[in-house]
């Protein structure tokens, strides 16, 4: 719907029958998100060394989130070695707010471990 609306006010502004700033004002007012983001459905962690070991997991969100709800509270906090607490709950919580890369890392002996969302 937000789409068509766009393009609508857009050929308008082609035509001549609204400027632009008329129509950059009309497109503000539809009150929507000019990018949505989209929701996440899997966790993929990739994991590869130059020994030549390759991990490749999808798992459902969905999933995630259930199992999260059978660990005991006490297990699903984890100390950092700086004293910081991270809460495993609420870090999965928030993973399916945004698609996209979470960890990309690649080290000196070419190992790669990726965490996206899909």
């Amino acid at each position: 719907m937000y789409e068509e609306e766009v393009r609508r006010i857009l050929k308008m502004v082609e035509e001549g029958k609204l400027s632009p700033e008329e129509g950059a004002r009309l497109i503000d007012a539809l009150g929507v998100e000019k990018h949505p983001t989209r929701k996440g459905k899997y966790i993929r962690i990739y994991i590869h060394s130059e020994e030549g070991d390759e991990v490749n997991i999808k798992i459902p969100l969905k999933l995630v989130k259930v199992a999260t709800k059978l660990v005991p509270k006490k297990f699903a906090k984890m100390k950092l070695n700086e004293g910081q607490v991270i809460d495993l709950s609420e870090l999965l919580s928030g993973l399916e707010d945004e698609v996209g890369d979470y960890i990309d890392i690649k080290s000196e002996d070419g190992d790669i471990v990726k965490i996206s969302v899909e």
